[in-house]
């Protein structure tokens, strides 16, 4: 289907590193990075990446409307080191000393065209317990909202980081 919400992590990661390199920028991805090894994306020798998707519906609609994800939003929330969640990114990231600055960055879709799941308790949640519960210290988020509705389900767009602080 059109749409970029049917891709998967690592052909997103892809994506964004390719359309990166054309403007110029030296984005490489894990398959390409000899220095710093089970890392996204690395930017230059300043930035490791850790990208997650968040897509509260699958990629089919039926004629009842799209169907609820299973465990979607563990992508995000699950607070266990070794995870491959955000949080267990934000751990990882931490404990890097290759690379001077850290990022956890969310591609997350939402619908537009009929009420559905929003990502913002998601968000939430992966702040309040990344600081609260685990003690990592985030930046402020920065995020862009887009609204693309060129697929059915994944229509708006919002694309979601923030920096783990020293």
């Amino acid at each position: 289907k059109p749409g970029i919400g049917p891709f998967d992590e690592r052909d997103l990661v892809k994506e964004v590193a390719r359309r990166l390199r054309k403007m110029g920028i030296d984005a490489k991805t894990e398959a390409e990075v000899d220095s710093v090894k089970d890392i996204d994306m690395v930017i230059g020798e300043e930035w490791a990446i850790e990208f997650k998707t968040a897509r509260p519906y699958n990629d089919k609609v039926t004629k009842n409307g799209p169907t609820e994800a299973r465990d979607w939003s563990k992508n995000l929330t699950y607070p266990y080191e070794g995870s491959e969640s955000s949080i267990g990114d934000a751990i990882k990231l931490q404990k890097l000393s290759k690379v001077d600055r850290k990022c956890v960055f969310v591609i997350g879709f939402e619908p537009a065209s009929f009420p559905g799941i929003s990502l913002d308790p998601v968000l939430g949640a992966f702040e309040l317990l990344t600081q609260s519960l685990i003690g990592i210290p985030l930046g402020e988020r920065v995020e862009e909202k887009r609204d693309v509705p060129v697929h059915p389900v994944h229509q708006t767009l919002r694309c979601v980081s923030w920096e783990i602080l020293n």
